[in-house]
């Protein structure tokens, strides 16, 4: 996980390289940090309209379950359904940064997922998943696409975004681990 008062981060790829990216965007608000690399043209994920996805949609997660991308240079899938849409508020989930509109996969979400992309039937992004806990239960949740999409969109048009609020107490809240 990246230290979010970190500026850069090593960045794995798919064919074995390793390159740094600059932190762009941290924003506590909504658990994200966007970053930038220039190592030429990736393929990209399309991003989908989070406004229309509801319960009982097909949905994926994808992510490094158990650290399986670097024990075995696999993505880790999981297959679910949407189980509701709804907000989250300070009273359901006292410890979260973020809270409003979420989508709830049945799909498994594990350890070293938080960020994972929630992907609908049709393979486009709907969602980034969020580690939330409740004294219940372990919840697999995500931010909807469309409450990041401003965001990205600042990001594309060179814009630096770094939330001064930011409190560094909290990031066990964020579900990040600090190494050295």
């Amino acid at each position: 996980a990246m230290r979010p008062d970190s500026t850069t981060a090593k960045v794995h790829l798919a064919d074995h390289r390793i390159v740094t990216a600059e932190r762009v965007a941290l924003v506590l608000s909504r658990e994200l940090i966007i970053l930038k690399a220039d190592i030429g043209d990736l393929p990209a994920i399309a991003l989908g309209d989070s406004d229309g996805v509801k319960a009982g949609d097909s949905s994926y997660v994808f992510g490094d379950s158990f650290n399986s991308i670097f024990s075995d240079g696999q993505v880790a899938v999981s297959l679910g359904i949407v189980s509701g849409v709804y907000s989250i508020s300070s009273i359901l989930y006292p410890g979260s940064t973020y809270l409003g509109k979420v989508i709830e996969t049945s799909a498994a979400v594990n350890p070293n997922q938080d960020g994972a992309p929630l992907v609908d039937a049709d393979g486009r992004l709907v969602g980034m998943v969020t580690l939330n806990f409740t004294d219940a239960k372990f919840a697999g949740l995500a931010i909807p696409i469309n409450e990041i999409k401003p965001f990205i969109e600042r990001v594309k048009k060179g814009e630096t975004i770094v939330d001064e609020e930011f409190d560094f107490k909290k990031l066990d809240m964020l579900g990040v681990v600090l190494r050295d």
